[in-house]
């Protein structure tokens, strides 16, 4: 009897904490960036980076969507690149009904960012002849 009324108990806390997670896109290249030259060979793979774009539920009100292009721009912002590859667009998304839920947009990929070939000039102090960082 008591095993059963625990079992009712795991299955109605499963059913009302529930998420789901779905796969929107998968794409080849992605950038926001208007007038983005690809023929230029200066670019240098960082590795896989992460962004999301994310709204939450307060009771049962919304306080936004979120957006794909918010999601691909803020992972190119926040990892100071300028195109992805091999993008994954996933969206996700729980709710514990009348209290709290998230919905959110995450991309993945492998981010891109053009290599700095300038050398950072040392500079020297004319006093102690000791480099200044800078």
């Amino acid at each position: 009897m008591k095993g059963s009324s625990l079992i009712k108990l795991y299955l109605f806390l499963s059913i009302l904490l529930t998420g789901c997670s779905t796969n929107i896109a998968k794409l080849s290249i992605v950038s926001t960036i208007p007038n983005l030259d690809l023929k230029d060979s200066s670019y240098v793979d960082i590795g896989t980076v992460v962004g999301e774009d994310k709204s939450i539920i307060i009771i049962f009100i919304p306080t936004g969507t979120p957006k794909a292009d918010r999601a691909i721009t803020n992972t190119l912002i926040n990892n100071k690149i300028e195109f992805l590859t091999d993008v994954s667009i996933d969206n996700t998304m729980f709710w514990i009904p009348y209290i709290y839920g998230e919905s959110k947009i995450t991309v993945k990929g492998v981010g891109w960012r053009k290599s700095s070939n300038e050398k950072i000039p040392i500079i020297y102090d004319p006093k102690t002849g000791e480099i200044i960082k800078n």
